[in-house]
């Protein structure tokens, strides 16, 4: 995750009880930031489940998606999402839409260089809210 993502998460999370707390305070989580200012990460009494990642995070993240088995799961973080659908380590990208209008707020692919197609996998519909989640496999990079 991202620093912002991680800062509203370890405000939270370590705090509350049941399975999504469980979930979110057991599994490992990475922290990436270019944000000098970050230099510790703290999850409360859950300490070894979390790791900074500060330099050279793009080859870091290479080697963890060779160790790591199973999902990598970036939650919210654009910017992050962003570097790694440029450096080519982003395979699927899972993305919930509300039905909200904003008017206003950051652009999720807003500094995107490359193409990528999409290949739609999986919809799922979250009947009472009205929002639908969008499953796609991540093309490589391609000249626009």
């Amino acid at each position: 995750m991202g620093r912002v993502t991680y800062e509203g998460f370890a405000s939270y999370w370590p705090y509350q009880e049941g399975d999504w707390a469980d979930a979110m305070n057991k599994t490992q989580k990475f922290v990436v930031t270019n944000n000098s200012e970050l230099t510790e990460v703290h999850w409360g009494d859950y300490a070894d489940t979390i790791t900074l990642l500060h330099s050279d995070v793009m080859t870091k993240i290479k080697e963890l998606k060779k160790q790591i088995k199973g999902d990598i799961i970036v939650p919210a973080s654009a910017s992050l999402v962003q570097n790694l659908i440029h450096a080519d380590l982003l395979d699927e990208l899972r993305m919930i839409i509300h039905p909200v209008l904003m008017g206003s707020g950051k652009f999720y692919f807003d500094n995107i260089q490359t193409r990528h197609d999409m290949k739609l996998i999986e919809t799922k519909l979250y009947g009472k809210s009205g929002s639908i989640q969008l499953r796609y496999e991540i093309g490589e990079a391609q000249e626009k």
